[in-house]
């Protein structure tokens, strides 16, 4: 039994194998399907078989079968469609996935809540980010999917437009990766290419020069520390006690990143005038947090910040990676609840942009950010606190605004 199974295996093994110097048969190679339109309103569907100077040809049999090889003269030929596989579920795979990613490392870095009346874990608030940005990264990759799956249609009206074509199947290798095999074996070979169709190292098209997206992330926390300090020194330093348990609070304390003010956002625009390099600028609005202090005599003090950021930058991109910088502006704004207690500034900085962008060239995309943005000290207040007979002053403060965010995006270039 084993003498047969190993005859079987090499007999297989012998007919896949040139013996002896023998010349494998030749066979099509796929670049992909195709449907083209003829002037007289006729439909023929097939893997394209080549594109020559005046003709295609179409294999229209699913094997190798030269018998249903079909060739058009360009002149018979109103319409050639690029038939692309669609990418939707794994599109939106990947951007499940990789937000879910985002929103289990949000929920884990942000930690157990303290002294609230609902109360969450870091692991509760990593499945809940972890699903929430994971629906979301579904929802971007299913329209980068649907950009992606688009058929691409090539009206054909002379031997121009059978040159458009052929160069539109040589550069968009990621139609079939059985033409990005064939190049790189090409290249090893340095043999002429067959079929007539000249592959040649892909060459990424620059008509879409603009780039728009939106972000959606979390913040790192920023002036807490410093308010914090500030507050001990005034006294609000005290401990309270939870209404349903015994767990006592110590103050002060911060609640900062997505969720605990506001949702921190950004948008980007990037003008691209060579395939490496663009320029253009980020404007956001970022609501870090609130610090929470209490004193026994005046009560609680609730101090909110939030900080906007407009930057003019320049990028360098290599292929899914961005990075880029440039000088900011900072318009910082710090404020008591249910008070009159606000305090404006403003200031300048440097912005630090590390960005990965899915797929790199396409139309939409998908996009994960991180930036750090560094600016220098401001002056906070002062704030008044009354207890309705008595005012205590905190003084002003100087704080720094300084952090890092961390966002999911989604875009469209043009």
């Amino acid at each position: 039994m084993k003498r047969r199974i190993l005859n079987i295996f090499i007999t297989l093994l012998l007919i896949n194998l040139n013996i002896g110097g023998q010349v494998k048969l030749f066979e099509p190679e796929k670049t992909c399907w195709v449907n083209i339109i003829t002037n007289d309103k006729d439909t023929l569907v097939g893997n394209l078989f080549s594109v020559e100077e005046e003709k295609i040809k179409i294999n229209k049999s699913l094997n190798s079968n030269f018998n249903q090889i079909d060739s058009l003269h360009y002149s018979n030929i109103f319409s050639v469609t690029i038939i692309k596989e669609s990418q939707v579920s794994s599109s939106m795979g990947n951007g499940f996935l990789i937000g879910a990613g985002i929103g289990l490392l949000l929920g884990l870095a942000s930690g157990d809540d303290e002294g609230s009346f609902i109360r969450f874990s870091a692991g509760q608030k990593a499945l809940m980010g972890g699903v929430a940005f994971g629906l979301a990264g579904a929802l971007m990759g299913l329209a980068v999917g649907v950009g992606l799956s688009e058929n691409e249609e090539i009206i054909i009206r002379n031997k121009n437009d059978l040159f458009y074509l052929k160069n539109f199947i040589s550069n968009k290798n990621e139609l079939n990766k059985s033409l990005e095999k064939r190049n790189e074996e090409k290249q090893i070979e340095n043999k002429p290419t067959k079929h007539n169709v000249d592959i040649k190292e892909p060459e990424i098209s620059f008509n879409k020069k603009i780039e728009i997206a939106f972000y959606l992330g979390t913040t790192s926390s920023g002036p807490a520390q410093n308010i914090e300090n500030q507050l001990i020194k005034s006294g609000f330093d005290e401990t309270t006690y939870n209404w349903f348990s015994s767990r006592s609070i110590t103050h002060p304390i911060s609640y900062t990143g997505f969720g605990e003010l506001g949702a921190p956002w950004f948008f980007s625009l990037k003008y691209f005038y060579s395939k490496e390099y663009a320029f253009g600028g980020i404007y956001g609005n970022n609501p870090i947090g609130s610090t929470h202090g209490y004193n026994n005599q005046f009560g609680y003090i609730f101090l909110n910040y939030s900080i906007k950021t407009l930057a003019p930058m320049i990028w360098f991109k290599y292929g899914v990676l961005n990075l880029g910088g440039g000088p900011a502006y900072f318009f910082t704004k710090t404020w008591e609840d249910n008070s009159k207690n606000i305090s404006n500034t403003s200031t300048v900085g440097v912005v630090f942009d590390l960005g990965i962008t899915f797929p790199p060239y396409s139309s939409m995309f998908v996009a994960v950010n991180a930036q750090l943005r560094y600016m220098g000290k401001v002056n906070i207040g002062q704030f008044e606190i009354s207890d309705g007979e008595n005012v205590l002053v905190i003084p002003e403060t100087k704080v720094n605004f300084s952090h890092t965010a961390f966002s999911l995006g989604t875009g469209f270039r043009f």
